[in-house]
């Protein structure tokens, strides 16, 4: 799964966007007829977030976050067995309460060399904490909170008075703050890094939102527990996705979305967003590169320059206001962007790289990109009945072997609370229609 977490204006996805159905229609190519007959659907709980997949007993499961339920959603993927009566609680879907009000938002599994990597680390953006669990066991196994204040120059006043320091006191003039609202997830071997967004006021009534500095906290899986190993300040606003550079686990990208005003139902840009290059040396964060972006940047992905090199110089990201994607350097610079959705509003949520090395990205209204840079291949997954909002998608790994260049897509649905399993084996409509 592609961190992809985000907050626009409250921490849940579906206010986000704006307008009705909107296809990313390139060449003037319209999408081919989609597929809706998907081959199989798994209900989750009530705003489901985010979606990876794992392991328990040998058999493949889907890790489910449920915002609404504040639960950890474990569902099968496999072949129900035959017959009335499930013997083994794998084969049958169930849930862990992660706390009344925690919001559970993204997770990953932890990949610590162990035979069945049965833990996993989610972020709850409610209660400002990660919690480690046995996803198998389903057992809550450590739950942490960041306590390093954050400086916030220049200072921020509220109208409202909050103690966001942590000292006991509500405060209205803030130079301080403990970090809120993580949001993304990645993870390396036993390392997790997440990313803070750092909201001090939603945008409510109109007000644009208040944010001190986002921030990037360094966690490590220690057994059965989470260490707290470094936090980096981050020259940018409301920080969502993070990722991990496919070859150097040294190198992380960060995308912010920045600042946003509710307006007539929407949302608008009021600052802006950022995309910043980390480096992780001897445990320490630092800051490899940023650059402020006239945009807002959501998923995120490391990707190569050319659309066929496989050394990963460059970064994608997904646009959360016009549906683009945009490649960049490294160093910042801008190679190659689609185009926008016009004037209606869309959000690009995910970005994934198929078993082949193929890169797709998803909308919320459903439409589907394979490589959105050069020959690009459209399609929907969702061709009637109301809107189901697609907020995230990985791959099956289940049918790789038989054909890496059209996998089966597990689509989370946030408006309609179900992951979707979805065959991509059909004639796709290239860029020249």
């Amino acid at each position: 799964m592609t961190s992809k977490a985000l907050t626009l204006a409250v921490p849940i996805p579906v206010l986000v966007v704006v307008g009705g159905v909107v296809s990313l229609v390139l060449a003037g190519c319209p999408p081919p007829v989609g597929v809706d007959d998907p081959l199989g659907v798994i209900a989750t709980g009530t705003t489901p977030n985010a979606v990876t997949t794992s392991r328990c007993s040998g058999k493949r499961v889907a890790l489910v976050t449920a915002s609404g339920d504040a639960r950890l959603d474990r569902l099968p993927l496999g072949t129900p067995p035959v017959g009335d009566a499930i013997v083994d609680p794998i084969d049958r879907s169930s849930s862990l309460f992660l706390g009344v009000g925690s919001a559970p938002w993204d997770v990953v599994v932890v990949d610590d060399g162990a035979p069945t990597n049965r833990r996993a680390v989610v972020s709850l953006s409610g209660s400002n904490e990660l919690v480690l669990v046995d996803q198998c066991a389903e057992e809550i196994l450590h739950r942490v909170r960041v306590e390093t204040l954050i400086p916030v120059v220049p200072s921020i006043r509220l109208d409202t008075p909050s103690d966001v320091d942590g000292d006991g006191i509500d405060d209205v003039d803030v130079q301080q703050m403990l970090p809120n609202l993580p949001q993304g997830l990645a993870a390396r071997g036993n390392d997790v890094y997440a990313t803070f967004a750092n909201i001090l006021r939603f945008s409510l009534g109109g007000e644009p939102m208040l944010t001190g500095p986002a921030a990037l906290v360094h966690i490590r899986v220690n057994q059965d527990r989470l260490d707290v190993v470094d936090l980096l300040t981050l020259p940018c606003r409301n920080a969502g996705a993070v990722a991990i550079h496919p070859t150097d686990a040294t190198l992380l990208a960060v995308s912010c979305a920045g600042r946003f005003q509710q307006v007539d139902g929407g949302n608008q840009r009021v600052g802006l967003g950022g995309l910043v290059v980390v480096n992780v040396v001897d445990d320490v964060l630092t800051i490899q590169n940023a650059v402020e972006l006239e945009a807002s940047p959501g998923p995120v992905i490391f990707d190569s320059q050319a659309s066929s090199g496989d050394n990963f110089d460059a970064v994608v990201v997904g646009d959360l206001l016009d549906g683009r994607v945009s490649r960049y350097r490294l160093t910042g610079e801008l190679v190659e962007e689609t185009g926008s959705s016009g004037a209606s509003i869309e959000s690009v949520f995910a970005l994934e790289r198929s078993p082949d090395g193929a890169l797709w990205s998803g909308t919320f209204s459903g439409f589907m990109q394979r490589e959105p840079f050069g020959a690009t291949s459209t399609f929907s997954i969702q061709q009637e009945g109301p809107l189901r909002g697609l907020v995230d998608f990985v791959f099956d790994d289940a049918d790789v072997d038989d054909d890496p260049a059209a996998p089966t897509i597990l689509g989370l649905f946030t408006l309609s609370a179900e992951l979707r399993r979805i065959s991509t084996e059909f004639s796709f409509s290239g860029g020249d229609g």
